[in-house]
């Protein structure tokens, strides 16, 4: 661990944070219900039933996302610059092409799995 390397604690929860957001955003969107203490997990969950066949995509890498933002948050674990630099390329793949259909209103066509 280096000096440099500290910002990757606060890369790492905002990220997840960014991530939740945009996932309880189309959980609204698409009329699922997610309650008070909801996982991150569960979000997949009850998403996917609401647009089945399709599913989220990306599942495996935000929930290591959510991972390792635990680790960092709550055990005091250094996040990885390995691990976290790939991370960054899958959350960006999930984020934009989402984000850009919703803003401009063809959220309904969400180019799911």
């Amino acid at each position: 661990m280096t000096a440099n390397d500290l910002h990757l604690f606060s890369a790492v929860n905002l990220l997840q944070d960014s991530v939740e957001a945009f996932m309880l955003a189309v959980a609204d969107f698409v009329n699922a219900k997610v309650g008070f203490k909801t996982t991150f997990d569960q979000y997949f969950t009850l998403i996917d039933a609401k647009i089945s066949p399709k599913e989220l995509p990306f599942k495996s890498k935000l929930l290591r996302l959510n991972k390792i933002r635990v680790n960092s948050k709550h055990y005091g674990i250094m996040p990885s610059r390995s691990e976290c630099e790939p991370l960054i390329v899958s959350i960006k793949e999930f984020l934009v092409p989402h984000t850009n259909l919703c803003m401009r209103g063809g959220a309904g066509k969400l180019p799911m799995q």
